[in-house]
C-alpha cells in the first residue's frame, strides 16, 4: 500500500517522537526529552523501556533553601551544619581581581575568570593556637615556630589568637586530623568574598580597623573568633587580615 509523504507513524522506538512517513519509511523528527525533575538523577531513554532515572551527582548541592541540601543516592537530603563552620552555597563566580571595581589588581590576580563551585563547609575562624597545640599534645601534629613577639605558639596570653608561622605541610596535616582539608583557591574566594565577588568580605569599602586587622591595628593578630564586622557574606570572620591562610 502506498502511503503519503508526511503522514503520522511509529517507527517502534520508544524514544522517538513524531515520526512521519517519508519515502516509504517511517522517519523519526525528535528524540524524547527525559526529565523527572529530580536534580539528583541522570534521566536518559532507553528504547524498549522508555525513561529511566538513574542516581547521579553525587554530591552536587540541591534544593533552594538556606538549609545545606546534596544529592546522595539519587535523593536530595539535607544534613546538619557542622558545630563551628558555615555553608557556603553553591555558586557561579567569577575568580580573581576585577579591575573595574578593584584598583589596585596584581598580575598574578588576573585575569578573573569564571567558575562553577559546588557548596561546601569551612570553618567560621581561623585555626588558634591551642587547637593546634591540642594537636601536638596528641602527637599528630608538629611543632610550629614559637620565636618572635607576633608568634602565637605556646603563649599563654595568646590560645584564643590564630595559630601562624606554620608551613603548608603543618596546615595540611592539622587538617587531615579534623577529616577536613585546605580550601582550594577557588574555595578560599567564594568563601571569602561571596558570589558578588566583592574587593572585600565586607564589601567594595576601603579597609578600617574596625573591619579588619593589618598594619597599624594594634601590635599583632587578634582572637580569631573577633572583628565580626568584617566577616565575609557567609559570616566567616577574618578573611581580610590579622594572618595569613594556606591554600
Amino acid at each position: 500500500h502506498l502511503v503519503t509523504d508526511g503522514a503520522p507513524c511509529d517507527d517502534g522506538d520508544t524514544c522517538t517522537l513524531s515520526d512521519t512517513c517519508n519515502k516509504d519509511l517511517c522517519i523519526a523528527k525528535s528524540t524524547k526529552k527525559c526529565e523527572d525533575g529530580n536534580p539528583c538523577t541522570v534521566d536518559s531513554c532507553t528504547s524498549g523501556k522508555g525513561c529511566v532515572a538513574k542516581p547521579g551527582n553525587a554530591g552536587a548541592e540541591c534544593g533552594g533553601g538556606s538549609a545545606p541540601l546534596a544529592c546522595i543516592a539519587g535523593k536530595c537530603t539535607s544534613f546538619k551544619i557542622v558545630a563551628g563552620t558555615k555553608w557556603v552555597k553553591a555558586k557561579v563566580f567569577k575568580m580573581g581581581c576585577n579591575a573595574q571595581s578593584d584598583g589596585q589588581c596584581s598580575a598574578n590576580e588576573k585575569p578573573a575568570v569564571t567558575v562553577a563551585q559546588s557548596g561546601f563547609f569551612v570553618d567560621k575562624t581561623e585555626v588558634t593556637a591551642q587547637q593546634y597545640k591540642f594537636c601536638v599534645l596528641s602527637a599528630k601534629c608538629t611543632d610550629a615556630k614559637s620565636t618572635g613577639a607576633d608568634a602565637t605558639y605556646n603563649k599563654a596570653a595568646k590560645q584564643e589568637h590564630p595559630i601562624n608561622y606554620v608551613t603548608w605541610q603543618q596546615a595540611s596535616g592539622y587538617c587531615a586530623t579534623k577529616n577536613g582539608r585546605l580550601c582550594t583557591e577557588a574555595e578560599w574566594e567564594l568563601a571569602a568574598r561571596g558570589a558578588l565577588s566583592l574587593v572585600y568580605p565586607w564589601g567594595n569599602s576601603a579597609p578600617n580597623c574596625k573591619l579588619a586587622v593589618f598594619s597599624g591595628c594594634g601590635t599583632g593578630p587578634v582572637k580569631a573568633d573577633s572583628v565580626a564586622a568584617g566577616a565575609s557574606p557567609w559570616g566567616v570572620v577574618h578573611m581580610a587580615g590579622n594572618v595569613r591562610e594556606w591554600v
